[in-house]
């Protein structure tokens, strides 16, 4: 009996061990190259899908690009406010030449392709999904005092440093000192900003 008992504790633990590999195995996170991808010409900027076929992106560092035709022109007319989300905000930015871009659109369970992000344009739909993208640290400034008091924003992107060639876009942060300003700027208008730095 006791013999049976010491087999069924180690068939059972080598089960669970294989349940454990198995569990890890299917927790690898999906490509998301596609929002952070460069962009490789100015007049490419189509869709670019999130396959397995592009597992590639993580392993090679962008190439340089074209600076893009920026700055965003500052919109003419904005609302009052912008409306409540209920998944918050995402914030992007990016260099293009010497001028940072920010893209503050509706947080929405999707994943945002890189051209989507950048496009210019900006839009409210009847459904309350919000997009803007502005040139300068004032224009976001003027977008983030619009937001609801207690709003959340998660500003993302990649810090790659010196790890790719000079010109090339890709969505990152600003020098410390804009970021500081940003922060404190949605800390006295009451909009909590989340940094999610990726390595």
């Amino acid at each position: 009996m006791k013999r049976h008992s010491a087999i069924f504790r180690e068939l059972l633990l080598i089960g669970l061990a294989i349940l454990i590999v198995t569990a890890l195995a299917g927790c690898e996170r999906p490509a998301t190259a596609t929002s952070w991808r460069p962009i490789e010409t100015s007049q490419n900027l189509e869709t670019r899908q999130a396959l397995a076929t592009q597992e590639d992106a993580y392993r090679t560092l962008p190439a340089p690009t074209p600076t893009l035709a920026l700055p965003f022109p500052t919109p003419e007319s904005l609302p009052d406010s912008l409306p409540k989300s209920v998944k918050g905000y995402e914030l992007y930015s990016w260099q293009s030449g010497h001028d940072w871009n920010f893209t503050l659109i509706t947080g929405t369970n999707r994943a945002k392709a890189f051209d989507e992000i950048i496009a210019p344009g900006n839009s409210i739909g009847g459904d309350g999904f919000v997009k803007f993208s502005v040139t300068g640290i004032a224009e976001i400034e003027k977008l983030v005092a619009l937001l609801p008091a207690n709003e959340q924003v998660f500003w993302s992107g990649m810090d790659l440093g010196d790890q790719v060639p000079s010109g090339t876009v890709y969505l990152t942060f600003p020098p410390q000192n804009v970021i500081e300003e940003l922060v404190k700027f949605c800390a006295d208008h009451q909009v909590q900003l989340q940094l999610l730095k990726e390595p």
